[in-house]
């Protein structure tokens, strides 16, 4: 149940009352209502809960914490823009993984092809520079 929902419920409540039903008439809706507020306000602490699991987990760049804030925050009903910070990180992790897989291949084969391609990807997704120091030490030496 909503916002939306809970407020419609309280208003009909209201409404009821003043209307003159009876106290134990309105007992049921009455607790209905303190239900769905409760299970709102859970969802929120959740929901704030997985907010700042997705702030944490795209600050310390963990892919698997990462991972874990996104499902969080998807199941806790956060809007897609909500995630998209911490996804852009996941991505960027990725990336460099990625880049981090050829750099050691490169380094493997040697080849000034495999260097140099090695180079350019880790390059474009944001590798240090001293985790590029030896591609570079290998083509400076070809």
């Amino acid at each position: 149940v909503g916002r939306r929902a809970i407020a419609s419920l309280k208003s009909a409540i209201e409404e009821a009352g003043a209307a003159g039903l009876a106290d134990g008439e309105l007992r049921d809706a009455e607790a209905v209502l303190q239900e769905e507020e409760e299970k709102a306000a859970a969802l929120e602490l959740r929901r704030a809960a997985a907010r700042l699991e997705l702030e944490h987990a795209a600050m310390v760049r963990d892919v698997a914490a990462m991972e874990a804030a996104i499902k969080e925050g998807s199941d806790a009903g956060l809007k897609a823009k909500e995630l998209t910070a911490c996804k852009k990180a996941l991505n960027e992790e990725w990336q460099k993984r990625a880049a981090r897989a050829l750099v050691e291949k490169a380094l493997q084969s040697r080849t000034p092809a495999d260097l140099n391609s090695a180079l350019e990807r880790g390059k474009a997704a944001g590798l240090e520079p001293h985790e590029l120091a030896r591609v570079q030490s290998l083509l400076d030496t070809a």
